[in-house]
């Protein structure tokens, strides 16, 4: 019998695959691994620009405690300072503190 006619592709895993219902992210097993699905604000992944988008998962990613001087140069390394306007510009309804690491990240060193 197919996912499909069991009520949805997930149920073809089994049970062991039912969402957790303690939060609105979901989260799967299969397998040996954890597939997380996590809501996000529109605001934070609409973005015209491929390094926005990247930088702000990135950072959402890490969380707010682990923004360190060392992970703000390394995504400042990764990406080209003429972009920085665009991204900065681009970001500006996201998170603040993601906004904050963000103009961090867009300083020159």
């Amino acid at each position: 019998m197919t996912g499909s006619k069991r009520g949805g592709w997930l149920h073809a895993f089994g049970p062991d695959i039912a969402p957790d219902g303690d939060s609105p992210n979901r989260k799967y097993s299969i397998l040996s691994y954890t597939l997380e699905f996590k809501n996000t604000a529109l605001k934070e992944i609409g973005f015209k620009h491929r390094e926005s988008g990247l930088i702000v998962q990135a950072l959402k990613a890490l969380g707010k405690e682990r923004i360190t001087s060392e992970v703000i140069e390394k995504i400042r390394n990764q990406i080209a300072s003429e972009k920085c306007g665009k991204i900065l510009k681009e970001t500006t309804t996201v998170t603040g503190w993601v906004y904050d690491a963000i103009k961090q990240i867009c300083r020159e060193g």
